[in-house]
């Protein structure tokens, strides 16, 4: 139940935030849906005109602006709506000039200077080129995506992901049906300048427009995803932003929607794809299997219009998706005769350890007069101690502790009942080989339908009222490698899921006096996403294992079933089925207030409250793991046992459990700033600003939230006194309430400079610091997920006993929060004294003008993250073997000795969220812009750059494991980052051909009706190999499962010519053999997958229907054009049989697109 009072010193926190937004006008988001406009009007010698007016006209929609120059000759305009505007000055004795066709777009500062000539103000001198806009106001980098390029580019999704990596300084590989969406199965994830795809701040109409989920379960970044044609611009600020914009520390993606005008324009249009029109995928062809399924459509269209001319408009837009998609999966699967318990064919040479064979021993210690071969599997159930172990010599395979019997035949005879039901689930190979021998193209359904609706309102001259609405609804299905109940996914990503948005803004904008205007801003948001299993309903868990619940909300499919070399998983993801709702109140504000050659911005952000419930509980229907343990040689020698052997006996080396909980998770935020552009000198601009962010840690409804407390847990030495040390949330202050303290020491200073060398020349820099005030890594508010309110049981056992047999099952009170036993149940726990992560961002550039439409940039870019989340295991133990009494049920044996081993030895697993992740960027970027004349225009972008860090994206599947190998040494994890592309390269362009009416050739006759209207665009990518680390499955050094085993590095794993059957080379590596007591010495991302490159096409013919606005146009669009294939990263588990090889796609093959759009 929800709490209701409110202590007083809550009221006094916000009467405080009350008062300040009085005081300082609120806000946030400023300009970033708006433009400026600043300039100095001077006469032919070069001296300031003051009073001069200056009046600016909203070509589409008559609004008039008005300013006066001030008495050094600048003046200044703000909050303009993005478009063309006339721009005209006039002085009594001097000629008034005037200025057309200037394009303004989102979030730009422009300057437009005027010379006025002297004479009768009647006379008008009209100047209709376009000047070519370089940024001599600030110092902000990124680009402007003009509604030309959004509406005309080859974009394979038609949604602004594709392109957000058409500027420099960003990284982020294309969604790919084929593996379900991005590298993180979601779309909107870019990394911007070095930082984490969770950390961009997207901004639609000037209002927030982010997900605030625990872990993007909408499938998006972002809650509102209006169709491209109702887009009117799109940027992206990836550096140096202004005090006015802050909430997160990365990149600013800010879109803004387009708004009726006075003349009525419409939209209706059909894009069409078939599998007939596309290559077959590079794998398929190999496997000698048909193209899978395609068939897609999307179609739609908008109206925009007066509904009072110059006064009131209306604009509205509604899209619609249909997909469906086969799609290849590939698996490694056991064979029919392991299935059965028969690894003859397994059995290999004899194996030596330090050049010796190792005898198999008899039960009294004496030899059997055999020796241990490779593939070999031995009876854990026959186990004894080694009655001639030598204490005084290290544990080896020539000295063992503990005595095991092979199987006769290397065959297993007795095969649990319950293993063999789950094993006959398994589909057959259906190719050959041990590795990638199981092949199934099942089908991906996805329907969408977005729908947009805005008004402008005009009050009077000076006072205007917008409002934009959006809803959508997304209903997405994406099989597993088996489907059915053996299903065969492990990412919650995939499954079923049900996605519905809305999203509601409201604008005012005011102009109080000819130098003050203010603009409000009102945000709602609301979205509920659910996602559930494919097999949802089908069975229950507790037909396969005994002891879990049955609970109809979350049952269906087998509980999950991982064993070490088969990939993927037995059964369906732990954390399905789940569900989130989110809702988001934002009030903002901002005054601007020109005052000779500064142009001041004051404001505030208020974003209460923020609610979210949730459900996101692991292994409710229950997990099991196998990684050969049990049925290896007892001396811990490599290349015995096996994981699918382990199995079949029955015995699991990790087991897990949960019971259902759902959370009602509370937080809010507010922001403060003051900016100042000073025109320093008629060269010179300078940007200062001073921006203070807060965000409150996230609280429960119901104080439903429990944190660990290291130094009670240092002294709890049984389970009851260890449950009691945790602490438990309380009302109070907001502290007692999250268990977290709130930092309230967010300043962030911002300075920037624009210093104008020459007339075609800016030398252009800054520095500054941006908070992130949520930070998502999937544990960022998960305190809720601990006892007494979620029993989340995860126990890993020693390489002798089984952390569960599946005979016996879980015991029937594993989930009594009387009987919690923390020692076996995952804790999760939070720094309390974390402070919020930033980035300090500091940049270099010049930019250049050639003739009257190139632009080209040179910058550097650094950045350095600190205090960047992390999680990690706080109770990791030491590496090596341990003694069976630190499992034991009875405390008074096994705390002794724990304490050898755990930091706290009466607990087990603590996930921990801790402040201590750092990372560094550095780049050069260089841009060339041509601006659309003469019927084409290109970007190219390209980037160089180096991104190091220790903390990784834990709700992405990168080139890394997300947990440390070493969690009491984090630093140790310091290396590439998992987005660390050294080189990419992006180019668009338009080309209008110049044949046909209106064109500069064959304007008239059969010629122009046959080659006119044609039209080129394409975009190409490139980028260089991600990073990625080889790992070993299991747990040799019985560290747990949140942790990440390394192998040693032996040689040099890298060959002259990979391919995807040898990407590496396995040889470079040993695995770790069992019980060894230090960690791998392999260092994180040490290799490079597949470069990636990509060409989109489209070809469009225009047909006029008679008025210029009024035309049918047809496209013919290809995506990777070329069909090459883009591989994706290799299998990194040293123990898998197809360790090295590539399996998947980083991108589609060769897809085809055709569209009708009608333009009236």
């Amino acid at each position: 139940m929800e709490r209701k009072g409110i202590s007083p010193r809550a009221w006094i926190h916000w009467l405080w935030i009350i008062f300040m937004t009085i005081v300082f006008v609120p806000h946030s988001v400023a300009q970033v849906d708006t433009a400026s406009l600043t300039g100095l009007v001077t006469d032919a010698n070069g001296a300031a005109i003051p009073d001069a007016r200056v009046i600016a006209r909203d070509q589409e929609t008559n609004a008039t602006f008005q300013a006066m120059t001030g008495a050094d000759g600048y003046y200044t305009f703000t909050a303009l709506r993005p478009g063309l505007y006339t721009i005209s000055v006039e002085r009594s004795g001097f000629r008034r000039e005037m200025r057309s066709a200037l394009k303004l777009s989102i979030g730009q500062r422009a300057r437009l200077d005027f010379t006025l000539a002297v004479g009768d103000v009647a006379e008008v001198v009209t100047i209709t080129d376009e000047p070519l806009q370089l940024q001599r106001e600030d110092a902000s980098l990124g680009n402007t995506v003009d509604n030309r390029r959004i509406t005309t580019l080859p974009l394979a999704q038609r949604t602004w992901d594709d392109l957000l990596v058409q500027v420099a300084g960003t990284q982020g590989d294309p969604y790919t049906e084929q593996a379900g969406g991005t590298a993180s199965g979601r779309t909107g994830g870019v990394n911007i300048h070095g930082t984490r795809s969770l950390m961009n701040n997207f901004v639609l109409d000037g209002q927030d427009n982010n997900s605030i989920s625990t872990n993007v379960q909408e499938l998006s970044t972002q809650v509102a995803r209006p169709s491209i044609d109702s887009i009117a611009e799109f940027k992206v600020i990836t550096s140096q932003y202004a005090a006015d914009t802050g909430r997160a520390a990365g990149g600013v993606i800010s879109v803004t929607t387009r708004s009726g005008t006075n003349q009525f324009r419409g939209l209706v249009y059909e894009y069409f794809r078939n599998k007939i029109f596309d290559a077959n995928d590079f794998f398929s062809n190999r496997l000698g299997r048909k193209k899978p399924q395609r068939n897609q459509h999307q179609f739609g269209g908008n109206l925009g219009g007066p509904i009072v001319r110059d006064r009131a408009f209306f604009f509205a837009d509604y899209e619609a998706t249909r997909i469906r998609q086969g799609v290849l999966r590939i698996a490694t699967v056991p064979l029919d005769a392991e299935k059965r318990g028969d690894f003859s064919a397994s059995l290999g040479d004899e194996l030596l350890f330090n050049g010796q064979r190792v005898p198999i021993l008899n039960p009294d210690g004496t030899p059997s007069g055999q020796f241990v071969r490779r593939g070999q599997i031995f009876d854990p159930r026959t186990q004894v101690p080694n009655p001639r172990f030598d204490p005084s010599q290290p544990v080896s395979p020539l000295n063992p502790r503990f005595i095991r019997q092979p199987f006769p035949g290397n065959r297993i005879a007795d095969i649990d009942p319950i293993a063999a039901r789950l094993v006959a689930l398994w589909p057959s190979p259906n190719l050959p080989g041990r590795a990638n021998n199981f092949a199934r193209t099942p089908g991906i359904s996805d329907d969408q339908d977005r729908f947009t609706t805005r008004l402008d309102w005009r009050l009077s001259e000076g006072n205007d009222l917008f409002g934009r609405y959006a809803y959508s609804r997304r209903d997405r299905f994406v099989p597993g490698f088996f489907g059915g109940l053996a299903d065969g996914t492990d990412t919650s990503a995939w499954g079923r899921n049900e996605i519905i948005s809305h999203a509601l803004t409201i604008g005012w904008n005011a102009v109080l006096s000819p130098k003050i205007i203010n603009q409000f801003r009102f945000g709602y948001s609301r979205a509920d996403a659910e996602a559930k299993q494919e097999p949802f309903g089908q069975g229950s868990s507790s037909d396969f294992i005994a002891g879990i619940p049955n609970n109809a909300e979350v049952q269906g499919g087998l509980p999950g079933v991982v064993v070490s070399g088969y990939s993927p998983r037995l059964g369906s993801p732990d954390f399905l089925p789940k569900f989130q709702r989110s809702e988001q109140f934002q009030f903002t504000d901002t005054l601007s207030y020109v005052r000779g050659a500064h142009s001041f911005r004051l404001g505030s952000d208020v974003m209460w409250p923020l609610r979210l419930d949730y459900l996101d509980v692991p292994a409710t229907r229950g997990r099991v793991s196998f990684d050969g343990s049990y049925t290896q040689f007892a001396g811990g020698l490599a290349g015995t046992g096996a994981p699918l052997a382990d199995l079949l006996i029955g015995w699991a080396r990790n087991a897990a459990l949960a019971n259902l909980f759902i959370v009602h998770q509370r937080r809010y935020m507010y922001a403060f700033f003051a900016q100042d552009d000073w025109k320093a000198t008629p060269h010179l601009t300078l940007n200062l600003g001073l921006r203070y962010d807060f965000g409150s840690p996230a609280y429960e409804a119901g104080n439903h939230l429990a944190n660990f407390d290291p130094e009670a847990g240092r002294r709890a030495r049984t389970p009851q006194e260890a449950l009691a040390a945790l602490r438990l949330a309380k009302d109070g202050d907001l502290a007692d309430r999250a268990l977290v303290r709130p930092d309230h020491l967010n300043f962030a200073p911002r300075f920037g400079f624009a210093y104008s060398l020459a007339e075609s020349w800016v030398l252009r820099g800054g520095y500054g610091i941006y908070y992130n005030l949520i930070d998502r890594i999937g544990s960022e508010d998960q305190l809720s997920l601990n006892p007494p309110f979620l029993v989340n049981y995860n126990f890993t056992s020693d390489a002798f006993t089984p952390a569960l047999r599946l005979s016996a099952g879980f015991a029937s009170d594993t989930l009594s929060p009387a009987k919690v036993d923390v020692r076996r149940v995952q804790l999760r726990a939070a720094n309390p004294n974390a402070r919020t992560p930033y980035m300090q961002q500091w940049s270099l550039s010049l930019q250049r003008q050639f003739g009257r439409d190139w632009l080209t940039e040179v910058s550097y870019v650094g950045s350095k993250g600190t205090h960047l989340m992390t999680l990690r295991d706080l109770n990791q133990p030491l590496p090596g073997a341990k003694p069976a009494a630190v499992n034991d049920p009875d405390p008074n044996i096994s705390f002794p000795a724990r304490s050898l081993f755990f930091p706290y030895p009466a607990y087990g697993l603590i996930e921990y969220r801790d402040d201590n992740g750092i990372s560094n960027y550095h780049s050069m970027e260089v841009t060339l812009d041509k601006r659309f004349s003469h019927g084409w225009t290109t970007r190219v972008a390209y980037t160089l750059a180096k991104s190091l860090d220790n903390s990784f994206e834990h709700l992405t599947s990168g080139g890394s494991n997300s947990f440390p190998q070493n969690a009491r040494d984090v630093r140790s994890w310091y290396g590439p980052s998992d987005f660390d592309v050294r080189h990419r390269l992006v180019i668009n362009g338009i080309w209008e051909l110049p044949f046909g009416k209106g064109r500069a050739l064959l304007r008239s006759g059969v010629s122009a009706a046959v080659l006119g209207g044609w039209t080129i665009a394409g975009s190409f990518n490139f980028r260089s190999g991600l990073p990625f680390t080889v790992t070993q499955s299991g747990d040799p050094l019985s560290l747990g499962s949140l942790s990440t085993t390394l192998p040693d590095l032996i040689g040099d794993p890298r060959v002259s010519a990979p391919t995807v059957e040898r990407w590496f080379d396995p040889r470079a590596f040993r695995a770790l053999p069992n019980g060894l007591n230090r960690f791998g010495t392999e260092g994180r991302n040490i290799l490079r997958g597949p470069n990636f490159a990509s060409l989109n096409l489209g070809i469009h013919r225009r047909f006029g229907l008679g008025a210029e606005t009024r035309y049918l146009e047809f496209r013919w669009e290809m995506f990777n054009a070329l069909n090459r294939a883009n591989f994706g990263l290799p299998n990194r588990d040293l123990q898998s049989s197809s360790v090295g090889t590539i399996t998947t796609l980083a991108g589609d093959p060769r897809v085809m697109q055709f569209a009708l759009r009608l333009n009236f």
